[in-house]
């Protein structure tokens, strides 16, 4: 019984740190990452890397960036690929002028554009909130010594949630960390998909036909994976 809550307690503290440790690198990717944001959304079609939407009042905006633009180079780096963007932005600091050059009706246009916005942190607030909320709510499960089935599914599920919302998914200019960062919350949200449905299972009490078949069970987590995995790897595959 010793042993049971001192595991539970090296659980409970390791899921703190490591949800508290994610939101402080996902604060500080929010810092980073707006003074790398210059204000459009791309997309990657037949024609390459093109402008898709230029927020007003921002600095591609301001740099001349126009919805429909093809965007061919930055600081003379080729780009065609979300992935090579992202390698490049690793060199945007704010208030230093990068150049684009873009395609735009058959011409070819070289743009001076100053990245640097404000950070977002009414986001990065609703983010820690609701993190700090789905661990209050994990922790809470984890320290009822109950032996119930529900409570530890309950756990998983609200430790999978924290984690995957502290994330630091939206960093700019962090290929490595973004790409790990993207793979991580598709894992996690296959592992939620095969819990919620064993949960499903036992509320408020283990089905009559999942006594007489178990191996359901392990079918939930190899669809919930197999569904985590999946979308990893299509994503993967494009970047």
């Amino acid at each position: 019984m010793r042993a049971d809550r001192i595991a539970r307690a090296s659980l409970a503290w390791l899921l703190l740190l490591g949800v508290v440790s994610l939101l402080l690198l996902q604060g500080l990717e929010a810092w980073r990452s707006a003074g790398r944001r210059i204000g459009f959304f791309p997309d990657e079609g037949e024609r390459g890397f093109v402008v898709t939407t230029v927020t007003p009042g921002e600095p591609a905006a301001h740099g001349g960036l126009q919805p429909g633009d093809l965007l061919l180079a930055v600081n003379g780096r080729p780009v065609a690929h979300r992935l090579e963007y992202e390698v490049a932005a690793q060199e945007f600091q704010r208030g230093r002028p990068i150049s684009l050059r873009v395609e735009r009706d058959g011409r070819t246009l070289d743009l001076q554009v100053v990245p640097g916005i404000p950070p977002r942190w009414l986001l990065l607030l609703v983010n820690v909130a609701a993190a700090l909320g789905f661990l209050s709510v994990a922790l809470l499960a984890l320290n009822l010594d109950t032996g119930d089935l529900r409570v530890r599914l309950l756990f998983a599920f609200c430790a999978a949630v924290a984690v995957e919302i502290a994330l630091p998914i939206n960093a700019i200019g962090r290929p490595l960390l973004g790409a790990t960062s993207i793979s991580a919350f598709y894992l996690l949200t296959g592992l939620q998909v095969a819990v919620e449905l064993h949960l499903a299972s036992v509320i408020p009490e283990r089905a009559g036909w999942l006594r007489s078949r178990p191996w359901i069970v392990p079918v939930y987590y190899a669809i919930g994976l197999g569904v985590g995995f999946g979308s990893w790897a299509t994503y993967m595959a494009e970047e």
